[in-house]
């Protein structure tokens, strides 16, 4: 249950956002879904991306007594998507 309303509020805001990457992570000794993205400017400059996310909080997550979560940017992991993107756009150049 609680897995399948994150992927719906994670669907959510592919859906607002086409560009944006969205993922998540479950931590089992904490029982918690860290929900990511890959957008600094969306996080921390864009007052209606916070908005509507805040909406499909409550409508997917607190509306069905999840609490156990974290949304938001993640650094690290957005470099890291963003150098697996590049050392696939290389290798399709080599084929």
């Amino acid at each position: 249950m609680v897995r399948s309303q994150v992927q719906k509020f994670m669907s959510e805001i592919r859906r607002i956002y086409p560009n944006l990457y969205v993922a998540y992570d479950y931590d089992e000794e904490n029982d918690q879904y860290e929900i990511w993205h890959n957008d600094p400017k969306l996080e921390f400059e864009d007052d209606e991306f916070q908005t509507i996310v805040g909406k499909l909080v409550d409508q997917f997550l607190f509306k069905n007594d999840i609490y156990n979560f974290y949304f938001g940017y993640d650094h690290k992991k957005a470099k890291s998507l963003k150098e697996l993107e590049y050392n696939f756009c290389i290798n399709k150049m080599k084929y």
